[in-house]
């Protein structure tokens, strides 16, 4: 892994994404972040080729022993009986019906997923320097087609819902960002 380090407002990194945000409708530069307070939590920079070369050194137990990513991996249960869906810094999900282990981050004007489907070995990664993408969505969407199991295409099937209920949420909404949307009927 060459192109990973934690991020630095003084070091002069070549290549580096700028965050954005989005603010009364228009796309701007994201505030930064003072990286030494998040260290880990939103202070790592990296690429999709380093991420995979990160996996890889988790699949293949040089990074982590086999001991230790069986308890990373592991879907612990609450308290209540219940599983948390989550192991050691993992999400443990699923991807229409194939075991799914995921991690998902986002800092200022930055987001990102990750989904690893051990029983096929298919890793995906997505980064996006837009904090109004939907790394989450797309990154599964992607691992679902790498499975051959697309998921159906419902954005051409509209919800039916009564007039009723439609006209209760008719109007404008405005949010603390300055954004506002608008639900017609």
């Amino acid at each position: 892994m060459k192109n990973s380090s934690f991020m630095s407002r003084h070091k002069i990194i070549p290549n580096r994404a700028i965050g954005h945000d989005k603010i009364k409708g228009k796309f701007v530069k994201a505030d930064e972040m003072l990286y030494t307070h998040a260290y880990t939590a939103g202070a790592i920079l990296s690429t999709t080729y380093d991420l995979f070369l990160w996996n890889r050194a988790i699949r293949n137990n040089t990074l982590i022993s086999e001991g230790s990513k069986k308890r990373a991996f592991t879907n612990y249960k609450l308290s209540s009986g219940k599983h948390a869906n989550y192991g050691f810094g993992w999400a443990i999900d699923e991807v229409n019906g194939i075991p799914s282990l995921e991690h998902n981050g986002g800092s200022f004007g930055f987001l990102s997923n990750t989904i690893y489907l051990p029983e096929e070995d298919v890793f995906v990664v997505v980064l996006s320097n837009c904090i109004y993408s939907a790394t989450d969505f797309v990154s599964t969407k992607m691992a679902a087609i790498a499975l051959n199991k697309p998921y159906p295409d419902t954005a051409s099937k509209a919800a039916k819902i009564s007039p009723d209920f439609a006209e209760k949420y008719t109007g404008t909404y405005r949010f603390d960002d300055g954004s506002t949307r608008t639900i017609s009927f």
